[in-house]
């Protein structure tokens, strides 16, 4: 494969991946509103963690690190949404 092939993959995958994301913070704003009125806190370091180590199963040593970064960066970005949307403290 060329060099030219493989950067419209990617940009097919970020594209992809644009999509998912926008969707994923439809529905965090969707969780921070239902949070807000059950007064609950924006972050829940249990559902955190157990959400990372259940999607790390099965990923290759090599990238497992990056896949888990780029977890902890969805997850702060989420939280930080959160907290803009509702001026909340993002502490258990």
């Amino acid at each position: 494969m060329e060099l030219d092939d493989l950067r419209k993959e990617i940009d097919d995958i970020d594209k992809e991946m644009k999509s998912l994301f926008l969707k994923r913070m439809e529905i965090v704003k969707q969780i921070a509103l239902i949070k807000k009125s059950k007064s609950l806190p924006i972050f829940q370091k249990s559902r955190e963690k157990e959400m990372i180590n259940s999607l790390s199963y099965s990923i290759n040593e090599d990238i497992l690190p990056f896949y888990r970064l780029f977890l902890l960066n969805i997850l702060e970005l989420s939280k930080n949404y959160q907290i803009k949307l509702l001026g909340g403290d993002k502490h258990e």
